[in-house]
């Protein structure tokens, strides 16, 4: 399947919100684990964001699967904003800049 089921281990020192811990996505993952870019394509973008931003650094995001939803993202971004239709650019740029962030960090 797409993306890596990644456990989810929430213990001090980790001070994660209520709401990031239930929009992660568990496709096709065990219990206790979520599917990292089911997390990231399934919620909206803002919950994306959250997810980028929140998750613990112990590796909850595989690289693979931060670089297919960038460059996916990305793609779509740039067609998106070429197609002449009215829509937004700040939240998926936000979005295209925190899993970069996430990746070189």
């Amino acid at each position: 399947g797409l993306g890596h089921c990644v456990k989810l281990n929430y213990t001090a020192p980790y001070n994660i919100s209520s709401d990031v811990i239930a929009s992660t996505r568990h496709y096709l993952c065990p219990n206790g684990s979520m599917n990292d870019l089911a997390t990231l394509y399934v919620n909206a973008e803002e919950e994306a964001i959250k997810q980028l931003f929140h998750q613990p650094e112990n590796n909850n995001f595989h690289l693979l699967s931060l670089v297919v939803f960038l460059v996916l993202f990305f793609f779509l971004a740039v067609w998106t904003y070429g197609s002449g239709v009215p829509s937004g650019l700040f939240v998926p740029c936000l979005a295209i800049g925190a899993a970069y962030g996430r990746l070189v960090a």
